[in-house]
């Protein structure tokens, strides 16, 4: 939630609810971003992402916590499945980690 707030701040508005109840984290004139850990939740998060940009009609973005510096395999495995299906998800990366 602390990403969430700091990221979210000045750009959108956080936990926004959607019309089936599910709650984006970050919404914003142009994207409906996802807010996960790397480790663990990296692969939801895409799922997510692409889910709350469908109900908004805003890009999908994802935001990945990186909290240690071997976390950033996820965000290039992220990327290799961006680049393979060619999926408009845009990732911001953040974290103690980087």
């Amino acid at each position: 939630k602390w990403y969430q707030d700091q990221w979210c701040a000045g750009k959108g508005e956080t936990e926004v609810v959607m019309v089936d109840g599910t709650r984006v984290d970050c919404l914003t004139e142009t994207m409906a971003v996802e807010v996960d850990f790397a480790r663990g939740k990296c692969y939801e998060g895409f799922a997510q992402a692409l889910h709350y940009s469908l109900l908004t009609g805003r890009r999908p973005g994802l935001m990945l916590i990186i909290e240690a510096p071997e976390d950033i395999k996820y965000y290039y495995r992220a990327e290799r499945l961006i680049n393979h299906y060619n999926l408009p998800v845009e990732i911001i990366l953040t974290g103690a980690g980087l």
